[in-house]
């Protein structure tokens, strides 16, 4: 499996109906990608990012976060990324979050085969490599907004916490930050997706433990 990232491509939402992306919008959408990239994009198949930028209620100014993973299998992104459960889903974190305010962009990240051409939609039932590309982009995505839309896939991450790495209570400099130090990422704040009593497994590190070599 292949992927090639594509974007980000604003979605402009037009003065007449500002704060709400309709049919228009989407229709102007897919006529840029067209024009700035590749005009078979918008009849591929592969994973989506729908993602904001601006001032959210979060106070976070500027700031790009991304809010919703998806994927096209048997269908393009054209018909995929905006049909009526998405568009709901934009809306409401343009409304609700951005007030009609913020900025709505899309990565598109597409297959492509062997030769680099791009991938039409699947015809069999083999999906493991869009599910696999799209469960490991909403993880990473949990990690920059734990307030993520995605729900299915994120179910044991939402209850799980493991001191000092995963939905954690503060805790003091102990093995955990050499735990931590294995995978490069010692310096990096806990990933927090919900609070610690909220979770219903909790796991503790110990070690390390040297191996004694006679």
């Amino acid at each position: 499996m292949r992927f090639k990232v594509y974007g980000p491509y604003e979605i402009g939402v037009e003065k007449a109906h500002a704060g709400w992306i309709d049919k228009e919008d989407t229709e102007n959408f897919w006529k840029n990608v067209v024009v700035a990239d590749n005009h078979k994009l918008p009849d591929a198949c592969g994973v989506y990012l729908f993602g904001m930028r601006g001032l959210g209620k979060k106070g976070m100014a500027g700031k790009t976060l991304p809010w919703y993973v998806g994927k096209a299998e048997k269908q393009k992104f054209k018909t995929e990324c905006f049909n009526f459960k998405n568009l709901y889903y934009f809306n409401s974190i343009l409304t609700n979050e951005y007030k009609g305010k913020g900025s709505p962009f899309l990565y598109l990240l597409a297959r492509v085969e062997k030769n680099d051409k791009l991938s039409p939609p699947a015809t069999n039932e083999d999906f493991w490599g869009w599910r696999f590309v799209e469960e490991m982009f909403i993880q990473m995505s949990l990690s920059a907004n734990s307030d993520l839309l995605n729900k299915s896939t994120t179910k044991m991450i939402r209850e799980t916490s493991i001191r000092g790495l995963l939905n954690t209570k503060k805790y003091k400099a102990t093995s955990v930050d050499e735990f931590k130090g294995v995978f490069g990422i010692i310096d990096r704040e806990p990933t927090q997706v919900v609070q610690y009593e909220k979770t219903a497994f909790r796991y503790d590190v110990y070690g390390p433990y040297d191996i004694p070599m006679k």
